[in-house]
């Protein structure tokens, strides 16, 4: 899988609101961002920033406007999978 379906399944998450889901994908990042394997390094580049974004929110209050910037960074790598506002 790719950082930008992984931001999408974030996204939709979290716009169901659905918390265990979204715990889910979160650990589901985790384990796409661990990998060692062989990508190109635009999908590597998007999978640390990925990273990072996954690692902000699961410790941040999900009130925050540092929330906000991350679900702006999810769409943004998300983009070729996300269509309309979210």
């Amino acid at each position: 899988m790719d950082s930008a379906i992984q931001a999408k399944h974030l996204l939709d998450a979290w716009n169901q609101g659905d918390m265990s889901r979204w715990h889910t994908e979160l650990d589901r990042t985790a384990a796409l961002c661990s990998v060692a394997d062989e990508v190109e390094p635009a999908e590597s580049e998007r999978r640390e920033l990925l990273d990072v974004v996954a690692q902000r929110m699961r410790r941040r209050n999900l009130e925050s406007h540092e929330i906000r910037v991350c679900l702006g960074f999810l769409r943004h790598l998300g983009a070729p999978f996300v269509s309309g506002r979210e």
